[in-house]
């Protein structure tokens, strides 16, 4: 098996590439050997060790310095020196709302932003390139101290050289591809629903391509405008012919729904090796008629006015990036502090009173000063800590003023995106513009006829003005009603359209994704647990296999414990019961015996002088332990042995239940064995 690849398949690599969105923890040892028992059958082969990012003290420094990038991963080593297997697979987590299950920031997203579509940060690749190195160069060690020691021990067994593979989802199949492209140290990358690399990403990461691009359009690709104005389908054909031959053992795995496929036309996203495409939803087409409206100009706007703040992103952070878009961070609210301090300090105790004088000329004696009045000094910290608040709030105006002149912007490419809506409404719209002009003209025409028949000499409400307003409001019924239909398609059609977006989100999740591909062994995934189904239509059933596997297990578990304590039980019953009364027993007999055999020895217990004993005869009568004594205990075994057995024929039968219901498939069967 040394060349075949341990995880062989597009469902293996990607339930345990989704295993990094746990909540539960890191992966773990036994979630693999899990999800591949499941999948195969059989026992992962080899030892399997795995490495977390967390584990990794140069990333962790950063994040007590407050520099997390928030770049997650896990490395997983399958060894087996006797199969020929040394391979690994560097797993990059794809985006998480926030850092720290929740309570960190979004840094995620904003590397999304800044280090993909603009190419201004790097901190997640450089904290991926680091982990990925640091922990081939740990397993290559270790791997070299194996070997010398097989070799010491008389085996004779050649270099196995190591094989890396690289898997990642969203963010973190963007993170992988980068990898591959910028050190080509994969043999295989697996990118499933991937955020593809960008031409600025590797501007940014790769000096050779930098150079290249530079001298291929004679720009200064240093300079964001530069760079940004170069035509985007020029360069893409560009970035994507300089990486093909590092490319070309990328491999895609994508729902044609999938929200960043579809966002992969914009501007600077490049394709490279084969993609397989899965249809997760045969009812929905995706959001790429949305994306195809968005004007390559105003991204490029977007592009020009986000990339000066890429710098402070990536070396301060979230905080960092606000102060650099606003002028605010936590340093403003102890400008505010200090200035309140100060103010305190200077009403508690009082202004140093300053003296001021008047210069007058004096004959003969030149110039005197003339005492005028005694005024309070400002203190210096006072002074300072106004004027550092005074300089912040100037920042803050300008910053925020730049910032909402940015507001256009934003609202038209809103807007832009919004285009496909705004076909979809317009018909609906039309029918309830003509519907209210029709109920504006059945009113006028209502109250004209009214208005002549109440100026009329001889008034009265004839017969064809009845049937007139009888038929105009029925009109008007109508219309409105008519109205109220419009207006509920065009609510329909804006719910469909808003609902695509979370339509396109579920098919971005591996669960579905690996659903589909499963769905023709009657397999589904929800979360990391395997769905089996079996028959079809109103006989179909479908059960959480993996759950029924842990509860076969647990029960299991908990039998054999149970199983234990009894059979302890029993034992301490039989020493400190059964064998203490034989025991006791037997000395009983012993010292009777002696008593019988050496009467003499006992003559002490007559209390008599000069007394001799020639003869002692005991009679024996030792009652056996009573019945109501044993029974008791007898009884509570039985009682324990009878309820572990009902429970042993429950368990078998939930195992066999199911074995049954997929006619004793031998992966059903290796499941509930192996663990």
């Amino acid at each position: 098996m040394g060349n075949e690849e341990v995880l062989k398949n597009d469902i293996l690599r990607a339930r345990i590439a989704n295993l990094e969105y746990e909540k539960d923890g890191p992966i773990t040892i036994e979630q693999i050997r899990k999800i591949y028992i499941e999948e195969c059958g059989k026992e992962p082969p080899g030892k399997i060790e795995v490495y977390r990012s967390d584990d990794i003290k140069e990333i962790n420094q950063d994040k007590r310095n407050g520099k997390d990038s928030g770049f997650d991963g896990t490395v997983l080593h399958f060894y087996d020196p006797a199969k020929g297997i040394n391979q690994t697979y560097t797993i990059t987590r794809g985006s998480e709302n926030a850092e720290d299950g929740g309570n960190g920031g979004p840094n995620d997203w904003l590397y999304n932003l800044f280090g993909i579509f603009e190419g201004k940060a790097q901190n997640q690749l450089k904290d991926a390139s680091m982990f990925d190195q640091i922990v081939t160069s740990e397993i290559n060690d270790s791997v070299k101290r194996d070997m010398e020691r097989r070799r010491k021990n008389g085996e004779e067994i050649q270099d196995i050289p190591l094989q890396k593979s690289g898997i990642g989802h969203s963010l973190g199949g963007n993170l992988i591809q980068m990898l591959q492209l910028k050190d080509g140290g994969f043999r295989n990358v697996y990118a499933i629903n991937d955020c593809p690399p960008s031409a600025y990403q590797l501007v940014l990461a790769d000096k050779g391509f930098q150079f290249a691009l530079q001298h291929e359009f004679n720009r200064n690709v240093k300079d964001d405008k530069q760079l940004y104005s170069i035509p985007p389908s020029e360069l893409k054909a560009f970035t994507e012919e300089y990486y093909r031959d590092k490319g070309k053992n990328i491999h895609h795995l994508t729902a044609n729904e999938d929200m960043l496929h579809a966002a992969s036309i914009i501007r600077g996203f490049i394709d490279l090796g084969d993609r397989k495409y899965v249809d997760t939803n045969p009812d929905f087409d995706g959001i790429l008629n949305v994306v195809q409206h968005l004007s390559d100009k105003d991204l490029q706007a977007l592009q020009t006015f986000l990339g000066q703040f890429g710098p402070a992103y990536e070396q301060g952070g979230t905080e960092a990036l606000i102060r650099a878009m606003t002028g605010y961070d936590s340093s403003f609210a102890e400008c505010v502090n200090d200035v309140k301090r100060e103010i305190g300090n200077f009403l508690r105790n009082g202004p140093d009173w300053e003296g001021k004088y008047l210069d007058v000329h004096a004959p003969y004696t030149g110039f005197v000063k003339f005492p005028l009045i005694a005024v309070p000094a400002m203190p210096a910290e006072l002074t300072r800590a106004i004027g550092n608040l005074t300089a912040r709030i100037i920042e803050m105006g300008s910053k925020v003023t730049n910032l909402a002149k940015q507001l256009p912007l934003f609202g038209h490419i809103l807007l832009t995106a919004m285009l496909p809506l705004k076909d979809k409404l317009a018909p609906h719209f039309e029918k309830l513009k003509e519907h209210a002009k029709n109920l504006l003209e059945i009113a006028a025409d209502t109250g004209k006829r009214l208005a002549v028949d109440m100026f009329n000499p001889n008034h009265s409400v004839d017969d064809d003005l009845a049937g007139v307003i009888f038929i105009n409001g029925a009109k008007a019924v109508w219309n409105i009603k008519k109205m109220g239909e419009a207006c509920g398609d065009m609510f329909k059609e804006a719910k469909t359209f808003f609902s695509g977006f979370g339509e396109a989100a579920d098919a971005h999740s591996i669960s579905q994704l690996t659903s589909v591909l499963a769905s023709g062994e009657g397999k589904r995934y929800e979360g990391n647990d395997m769905f089996l189904s079996a028959g079809s239509g109103s006989r179909k059933i479908e059960i959480n296999l993996s759950s029924a596997v842990r509860i076969y297990q647990l029960g299991t578990d908990s039998l054999h414990e149970q199983e234990g304590h009894l059979k302890e039980l029993k034992n301490m019953y039989k020493k400190e019961y059964l064998e203490d009364y034989d025991i006791r027993k037997k000395k009983l007999l012993q010292k009777f015996s002696d008593m019988e055999t050496h009467p003499q020895r006992y003559r002490y217990l007559l209390h008599m002088e000069n007394a001799e004993i020639t003869n002692i005869t005991v009679n024996e009568v030792m009652k056996p332990l009573d019945a109501s004594f044993t029974n008791a205990f007898e009884d509570a075994f039985h009682y324990y042995e009878t309820e572990q057995a009902k429970s042993r024929d429950l368990i078998n039968k939930i195992r066999s239940s199911i074995e049954q219901l997929f006619n004793k498939d031998e992966k059903v069967s290796s499941m509930f064995d192996l663990r």
